[in-house]
């Protein structure tokens, strides 16, 4: 019942704010996939993690 509910009210939205939202979830997507694809080729190359706090690959010489 509950997608049928679903189904119905994104029939009474009006289609210019169903065509926003569709072209935003697209533009979302893309982002994301562009997002992985650095991270997959930067885990390809070797290259540390940006992130702060993430770990790093080097050593520091700051252990032991």
């Amino acid at each position: 019942m509950q997608n049928e509910d679903d189904h119905k009210e994104k029939r009474r939205q009006p289609a210019a704010l169903r065509q926003k939202r569709e072209d935003r979830l697209k533009a979302e997507l893309r982002a994301n996939l562009a997002k992985r694809k650095l991270q997959a080729r930067a885990r390809r190359q070797g290259a540390e993690d940006a992130r702060p706090g993430a770990l790093m690959s080097g050593d520091d010489g700051d252990a032991g």
